[in-house]
């Protein structure tokens, strides 16, 4: 099914799925923010389970496979531009990394960082 579309199709398919991945953590973003500036302490344990969750989502849509296979495709492709061909490469360099961690381990980790609020 891959090798039918046009390279132009793969790279929006690539670029709308980093997008939506992007947004997840720019969400995420917002809520550590808010966490560091205006949360009172009581709901730390709540927004932390929700970064974590945020966090999990965002690494599970990363590490499936079908954007590893997406990536692999785009970089055998010869019609790429410089620019698009260097977003493809850094992204599945980061793929590489990221799919050695599990979905629970990032989520550990983002519960394990929540900031000591007095």
């Amino acid at each position: 099914m891959v090798l039918t579309k046009s390279t132009a199709d793969l790279y929006k398919e690539y670029t709308d799925r980093m997008q939506k991945i992007a947004d997840v953590k720019y969400s995420a973003a917002v809520l550590q923010w808010d966490q560091e500036t205006y949360l009172p302490p009581k709901g730390a344990e709540f927004r932390g389970r929700q970064l974590a969750t945020l966090s999990e989502i965002a690494h599970e849509w990363f590490i499936d496979p079908s954007p590893g296979l997406l990536l692999q495709e785009l970089q055998g492709r010869g019609d790429l531009g410089e620019s698009q061909r260097r977003n493809v490469d850094l992204s599945l360099e980061d793929y590489d990394k990221q799919k050695k961690f599990t979905p629970a381990f990032i989520r550990q980790l983002s519960e394990n960082y929540l900031p000591q609020l007095s």
